[in-house]
């Protein structure tokens, strides 16, 4: 029986992978769409998703390993504002893997409380004289919400295609398949942490 269950968790079920895909792009569209009076609910439902979802969980995973000093960012992007409004100044690491864990950390850290998105980053970044909360909220989702999903999606795209590609007829495909970044392992305050204790085994996605 332990075995049985074992063999049925070893494999996805190609349907619900695709509306497992949908789904991020319905709940991403909604953040990307609110305003300040939706904005805290579409957001939580999407963080919830990444979270919970059998796809986007071992994302949420991965993301929350890779090595980046998100506190000495932001105490360095904290120290080149002055007192006016839009005064701080946003730069982003040119790495990809690095910036995405920065935006994604700003999310948890919104989610969380620890950030206000409206005022830490729309009103003390990129906001204007005349903004108002909408506006913020608006900066919000286009630096980091909108930066965020589209370079996920990139690496949606990548899961799908290898999908199609090599189990184009296949009801059922190999949990393992779905992998966000290819390197099986990853560096955690230079101490090396094995994929594998996360997503299992044999998860590294070989380029044809």
């Amino acid at each position: 029986m332990v075995e049985d269950e074992q063999k049925k968790n070893d494999f996805l079920n190609k349907k619900s992978i695709e509306i497992s895909l949908r789904k991020f792009n319905d709940f991403a569209s909604d953040v990307l769409n609110s305003d300040y009076d939706n904005f805290s609910n579409a957001f939580t439902i999407l963080m919830n998703f990444f979270e919970t979802d059998f796809v986007f969980s071992r994302l949420h995973k991965e993301l929350s390993l890779i090595d980046v000093n998100f506190d000495k960012w932001w105490s360095e992007r904290q120290a080149t504002g002055g007192s006016f409004i839009g005064s701080k100044q946003w730069i982003l690491p040119i790495n990809e893997d690095e910036r995405i864990a920065i935006l994604f950390r700003i999310c948890l850290k919104v989610q969380s409380g620890d950030i206000d998105p409206a005022q830490n980053i729309g009103r003390d970044f990129f906001a204007k004289r005349y903004d108002n909360l909408h506006d913020y909220i608006q900066h919000f989702t286009e630096n980091v919400v909108s930066p965020l999903l589209r370079s996920i999606g990139y690496k949606v795209e990548e899961i799908a295609e290898k999908i199609e590609y090599d189990y184009p007829d296949d009801r059922l495909i190999p949990s393992n398949i779905i992998v966000f970044y290819q390197d099986n392992s990853v560096t955690v305050k230079d101490t090396e942490f094995n994929a594998d204790s996360i997503i299992g085994e044999g998860n590294k996605i070989d380029k044809k």
